[in-house]
């Protein structure tokens, strides 16, 4: 177990371009107790976000479905949505009625879908972000600004 726990240590996150952050940050092991699932079978994921050494917020989710999709705090979601597999949709965030969210988006937090609206694969979303209603936002989208109602977007080639 020792060896297998070394291993570990000397395993660098921060190399191949994922998790750069961490490059300077020394590699622990923490041992804590095991999370029972509560009464509805979840286990509380929380997530604490540090800036300069400090936790500044914290996020637990709660609400999980299936195929690895995760639903945060206080999301509104209305009526007739399609929510694919593997999609996130972070904290407060609000989807109109009639909706379809392809495998694989990601949401921030305070992000608004409207009504009707199609959101392709893979698509990420800033925070505070609005998708207005009956929009058409391709696959693979990275979406930084507000979409007015109708707006069908293309992928420059």
């Amino acid at each position: 177990m020792i060896g297998l726990i070394d291993s570990w240590l000397k395993k660098r996150s921060s190399k191949g371009g994922r998790e750069w952050g961490y490059y300077n940050v020394p590699s622990r092991i923490i041992i804590e107790k095991m999370l029972e699932r509560d009464e509805n079978n979840d286990i509380p994921d929380y997530k604490f976000f540090c800036f300069n050494g400090k936790a500044k917020y914290l996020y637990v989710m709660i609400d999980y479905v299936d195929a690895h999709s995760r639903i945060g705090v206080f999301c509104t979601i209305g009526n007739n949505n399609w929510i694919a597999a593997k999609v996130n949709l972070d904290h407060h965030n609000i989807l109109g009625n009639s909706s379809l969210l392809g495998p694989g988006v990601m949401t921030s937090g305070l992000v608004k879908i409207g009504s009707n609206s199609l959101i392709g694969a893979g698509t990420s979303i800033i925070p505070s972000v609005t998708i207005g209603d009956n929009c058409l936002v391709p696959a693979g989208s990275v979406i930084v600004n507000d979409i007015p109602d109708g707006t069908r977007l293309k992928i420059k080639a």
